[in-house]
């Protein structure tokens, strides 16, 4: 990790940085529904990784991602086929916030 020293201070710069990622991918996905889906396991991943001083960023990434799938792209249910695929994009998220909070807190 890129660590920046501020006045005798060392400061981790890349888990806030992810975090903005993060949220920025959830965001865009609510604007595209097709590609939004994909977007939000991505947005997922750099959440993961945003523990830290990125917490709540990346917190902020997975409710709009969680809104998201279960409002927005509520079509997607309906859909042949694409169900399981659902509830596997649902549970992700699901998994990476618990994920992030166990590795906020230890």
């Amino acid at each position: 990790m890129k660590n920046i020293t501020i006045e005798g201070k060392k400061m981790n710069l890349l888990q806030p940085i992810l975090g903005i990622i993060a949220l920025t991918l959830a965001l865009l996905s609510i604007y595209n529904p097709i590609f939004g889906i994909w977007t939000t396991l991505a947005s997922a991943i750099f959440a993961l990784f945003s523990a830290g001083k990125g917490f709540w960023l990346g917190i902020a990434a997975i409710v709009i991602n969680l809104v998201n799938l279960l409002i927005f792209s509520s079509t997607m249910f309906i859909t042949p086929g694409f169900a399981i695929f659902a509830v596997f994009l649902i549970l992700a998220q699901i998994a990476t916030l618990v994920i992030l909070v166990k590795r906020n807190t230890s």
